[in-house]
């Protein structure tokens, strides 16, 4: 909305907003025990996704694994012992990778319109790690449902602070935000 308001030269107003993206919770299993070490970034590999920026926490936290998953050339990426790559999955298998992660990382480098992996990632109970920008205003409850970043510092806090998030509550408001009803 934001962006065609700009582009157009409209101020806004309490009659125009957006209906966001929304799932079957169903199709998202809740994960309140997930495998402390793993993070995951899901979604196209490119530089424009801020895979860069993925690799320099990878770097800081080599205690954690990461995983790449989704389409594209991760080779580039492949700069750390602790990144490896998943082809693009789909169904269980996409909410157990989602649920099952410490935190999803989305550090997206340009305005983001929605994200659906991170709320699919909220869904599952799993803290999301984004930007300061676009949909993450929206749909990041900073610091209760994951993060905002801006530094490296930032994406390094937000590690270590992600499992004292109450994921439970996380999985919660996503449903009631983003469910059919």
């Amino acid at each position: 909305m934001h962006w065609h308001q700009g582009k157009e030269g409209r101020n806004g107003n309490n009659y125009e907003w957006v209906i966001p993206n929304y799932f079957d919770i169903n199709a998202w299993k809740v994960n309140l025990n997930p495998n402390r070490n793993t993070v995951v970034y899901f979604g196209r590999i490119c530089e424009t996704k801020g895979l860069s920026t993925v690799v320099e926490i990878a770097k800081k936290r080599k205690d954690l694994h990461f995983v790449i998953c989704g389409q594209g050339d991760p080779t580039p990426y492949f700069t750390e012992s602790n990144i490896e790559h998943s082809p693009p999955i789909t169904g269980r298998a996409r909410s157990d990778l989602l649920g099952n992660a410490l935190a999803v990382l989305m550090p997206t480098m340009y305005t983001e319109p929605f994200g659906g992996v991170g709320v699919e990632a909220m869904l599952c109970g799993t803290p999301l790690l984004g930007v300061s920008y676009g949909a993450f205003t929206e749909t990041i409850e900073d610091e209760v449902t994951g993060f905002r970043c801006h530094t490296l510092g930032d994406w390094l806090a937000a590690l270590s602070r992600a499992p004292m998030l109450d994921r439970a509550y996380i999985a919660e408001r996503a449903r009631r935000l983003y469910g059919f009803d």
